[in-house]
């Protein structure tokens, strides 16, 4: 074989090599055709059943009104939307959003107590099947009820050491609270906020009211059937005051007393009239003829505006008037009696 017949029998094989290769690339050509053909034929003319989930679904509650005319009212809250899940022909599914649905809820049915409702979705009639993820809805219904509720009244803003505010007038002790038995029942009192300020001695004020529990935590989803109250009050001072003791007459002969040189007495009135009193004056106590350890009363004379008061500030016996009776003891020390001994 001469070598221009050799180099011919190279260039056959080169070739039938490069017809080789663009067969094999021609058949892997036809085959994604193929595939894609078959894949657009399912799809487009088998068109298979599928779901979908669509999130968003808006929900809509009906019976609420049912409810209210047999005194009870629904404590649960419902969200604005619900999950749903279709069913139908991937084709005609496939666009679908969760506007085209709704879902809907009906309470007229429900009693006091919880109650397992049903939520039922409506889809366009292309859809096959539409449910809610979470079948049903427990919803919980108590009984409307109204209860008498004390009024108190708190106060705000600054005070001085031994000054209150005590209430001269309330137009309500109580007032009804209407709602559900359950938050109802939380309510301890209704609670209203003085405002005082410094310098102002009365008060006359229209207050809002709140229902607290007894932590004074508001209770939320009860209504006030009268929300406010007028209110009078004065500005009050309290202060103790040391109070000399007079003594007349004289013990018989031998006998040495022990006594008191002061009593303390509080007293509490409108602030301007207490705050510039700072003497009070005492009946004499005679001493003639004590010859053993006894207790003894004191007259106080109590200025006009004025009232004797314990240390919390409450009334005492006798403390009303122009006079406060207070209680001393008189100890006898015989000095005569002891040297013999």
């Amino acid at each position: 074989m001469n070598k221009r017949s050799f180099k011919d029998l190279l260039g056959i094989k080169e070739e039938r090599k490069e017809e080789s290769k663009r067969v094999k690339t021609i058949n892997i050509i036809l085959s994604i055709v193929l595939a894609v053909i078959l894949w657009t034929y399912v799809i487009g003319e088998v068109n298979p059943e599928t779901e979908k989930t669509l999130v968003g679904v808006p929900l809509t509650v009906a019976g609420e009104n049912a409810l209210a005319a047999q005194g009870l009212t629904v404590l649960t809250e419902f969200e604005d939307t619900v999950t749903a899940v279709i069913k139908g022909r991937r084709s005609e599914i496939y666009g679908m959003t969760a506007v085209r649905l709704s879902a809907r809820i009906d309470l007229s049915d429900c009693v006091e107590g919880e109650n397992q409702v049903t939520i039922k979705v409506t889809a366009p009639s292309n859809v096959d099947e539409a449910v809610a993820k979470d079948g049903h809805i427990v919803v919980v219904v108590d009984r409307l009820v109204t209860e008498e509720k004390p009024v108190e009244i708190a106060v705000s803003g600054d005070l001085r050491p031994g000054s209150d505010v005590e209430i001269s007038s309330l137009n309500m002790e109580t007032v009804q609270v209407y709602g559900p038995s359950t938050y109802v029942a939380e309510v301890d009192a209704v609670v209203g906020m003085l405002k005082v300020m410094d310098g102002e001695q009365d008060y006359s004020q229209t207050i809002s009211l709140i229902p607290v529990d007894e932590s004074g935590k508001a209770v939320r989803g009860v209504e006030i059937l009268t929300p406010e109250v007028n209110v009078e009050a004065t500005k009050t001072l309290m202060k103790e005051i040391a109070v000399e003791i007079p003594y007349t007459g004289t013990p018989p002969q031998g006998i040495e007393l022990e006594m008191p040189d002061t009593v303390s007495v509080n007293i509490k009135g409108k602030y301007d009239d207490i705050s510039g009193i700072t003497v009070l004056n005492a009946d004499p106590v005679d001493i003639s003829g004590i010859t053993q350890d006894t207790e003894v009363s004191v007259r106080v004379r109590i200025p006009s505006g004025a009232a004797a008061v314990n240390g919390f500030g409450e009334p005492v016996e006798g403390g009303g008037g122009s006079v406060a009776v207070v209680k001393i003891e008189i100890k006898v020390k015989n000095e005569a009696a002891e040297g013999e001994v």
